[in-house]
């Protein structure tokens, strides 16, 4: 009674220690991808920024343009 006691014993604790492996690997792999999307996110502001600036630099005008 005592050995059954003890495989029942260990094999919950080796497949239960399987099982928070898998959910400790998928909660850092949901965490990266997450990271991933604001880091894109954040790129993806700071070019609109940069192209927003651009837009308002007075543009120079050049000896052709001012002919007309």
């Amino acid at each position: 009674m005592i050995e059954f006691l003890l495989i029942f014993l260990l094999c919950s604790l080796w497949f239960g220690g399987k099982e928070v492996l898998k959910y400790l690997e998928q909660r850092d792999y949901e965490r990266r991808k997450f990271y991933m999307l604001v880091q894109q996110d954040l790129d993806r502001m700071d070019k609109l920024i940069e192209e927003e600036k651009e837009m308002k630099k007075p543009k120079r005008l050049t000896q052709w343009q001012m002919r007309n």
